[in-house]
């Protein structure tokens, strides 16, 4: 059985690991389930997340994660934001870029890359 914590249930109390020996009750997950679209507005040049716009928040890009962000990186993409967000005090950054995933390429025209 591929869902291991059934399969153990099952071992402990000597019962078959297969569906057919278990009867499912409530309601059926396929019913109760939707989709849940949860996304960022960003920049439209794709420097960063659209609020930076309200705060002045400028000399750095962060273009949006694309679907080769590692799992650890996406874990700490909206930290990284945050940080961000909370260490500008009024003036540009300085050139900063930060990219993720497989797929960006730096821009040769800032002086600092982060990766």
């Amino acid at each position: 059985m591929s869902v291991e914590h059934i399969a153990l249930y099952a071992k402990r109390h000597d019962r078959l690991a297969n569906l057919d020996s278990f009867t499912l009750k409530g309601s059926q997950p396929e019913k109760l389930k939707k989709p849940l679209k949860w996304d960022f507005r960003w920049r439209e040049d794709n420097t960063g997340p659209k609020n930076w716009d309200k705060i002045g928040v400028s000399g750095i890009s962060i273009p949006k994660y694309d679907q080769t962000i590692c799992t650890g990186c996406s874990a700490m993409y909206n930290p990284l934001l945050m940080f961000f967000t909370s260490a500008y005090k009024g003036t540009p950054f300085e050139g900063i870029e930060v990219l993720s995933g497989k797929k960006m390429k730096p821009s040769p025209s800032l002086s600092f890359l982060l990766i």
